[in-house]
């Protein structure tokens, strides 16, 4: 898939990928094509800043890696999980969710209609993929390699590799 990244004015970026609305299970592959995850959000302000993207972009929605597993009772929240295995307590869901309409709705949505609140949808729905970008951590100047490699490994990240001047400025 095509991915384009897409950096809201604050500070959690996210890769649009496709041009085109899919299903949350086409979502979560294609994020995994390109070695990303699903949008995990932590935080209100994360919320916020995912909102911000879709309404740059005028999308109506985009698809969260926060599921139901199918047997399990969609309606108590409890149940809901982050499909990254990210750690999150966080929700926005709006009064009426998740309501698990016709017992399918397992997958949640972020609504730009709804000022950013979530809501439960089917597999079948098609929504905006948005998975999240690699941030990047600075270490101070004149760090030895070995200690940001160190440090990187021990966080599950990868060093990037800086190839020029315009790679550096980012």
């Amino acid at each position: 898939p095509t991915a384009t990244t897409v950096a809201a004015p604050t500070t959690t970026n996210y890769v649009l990928t496709g041009d085109d609305e899919m299903t949350w299970a086409s979502c979560q592959t294609s994020c995994s094509s390109i070695g990303r995850q699903m949008a995990c959000v932590q935080s209100g302000q994360q919320n916020e800043d995912l909102l911000l993207v879709l309404e740059s972009n005028n999308h109506g929605g985009a698809w969260l890696g926060y599921e139901s597993p199918a047997e399990e009772d969609s309606i108590d929240t409890s149940n809901w999980a982050w499909n990254s295995g990210c750690v999150s307590n966080y929700t926005y869901w709006n009064a009426a969710s998740p309501d698990n309409t016709g017992a399918t709705e397992d997958y949640a949505t972020i609504l730009k209609d709804l000022d950013g609140q979530w809501d439960d949808a089917s597999a079948e729905t098609t929504s905006y993929c948005y998975c999240e970008a690699v941030n990047f951590v600075r270490f101070s100047p004149g760090a030895e390699y070995s200690t940001c490699a160190t440090t990187c490994e021990d966080s599950g990240w990868e060093m990037p590799c800086i190839q020029d001047f315009k790679d550096n400025e980012k």
